[in-house]
């Protein structure tokens, strides 16, 4: 299939193919992380995997599609500009994110925020998929405002509690 060929995109943003080839390489990746814990077996992730995993969480989590579809988590996700900055230590990439009163504007970049969190990706992919608690992520470095970290960590859930 090409990727240009009109196939429904969930996010809203109308990408097609390229969506859903991103979404279901970020599903694989997280659960394969979920049988290996099943198995009680260590999990490993390429880092440069690992961060096209954060990606597609990251843009999942805060597209319109999702917000419009989860309304309880589009109201624990607004904000009035609190940032968080997520900074894999051994792949490129880095996001951005901030919380404004009707969307979480996810940015590509580097930028001094309201609490940081940097580390090995995969550490990072495992934690915001809520794979691996925060305190067991022990290679993870928080600097900032922890209670904005725990929030934002409390409502990243992909399925309805």
């Amino acid at each position: 299939m090409a990727d240009d060929t009109p196939v429904w995109d969930p996010s809203g943003a109308a990408a097609g193919v390229p969506f859903w080839s991103r979404r279901l390489f970020g599903e694989a990746c997280v659960h394969r992380a979920d049988a290996a814990a099943a198995l009680g077996l260590p999990y490993e992730l390429a880092p440069e995997n690992a961060v096209a995993a954060i990606e597609d969480w990251l843009d999942t989590m805060t597209s319109r599609g999702y917000w419009e579809n989860r309304p309880e988590f589009a109201a624990a996700m607004r904000g009035n500009g609190q940032t968080l900055h997520f900074h894999p230590t051994d792949a490129p990439g880095e996001w951005l994110a901030r919380r404004e009163a009707d969307m979480v504007v996810l940015e590509r970049a580097h930028g001094k925020a309201d609490v940081a969190v940097r580390g090995p990706a995969t550490e990072l992919l495992l934690v915001l998929s809520r794979r691996r608690p925060l305190a067991a992520a022990t290679e993870l470095e928080v600097h900032g405002d922890r209670a904005l970290l725990d929030h934002w960590l409390e409502h990243m859930n992909w399925v309805t509690d």
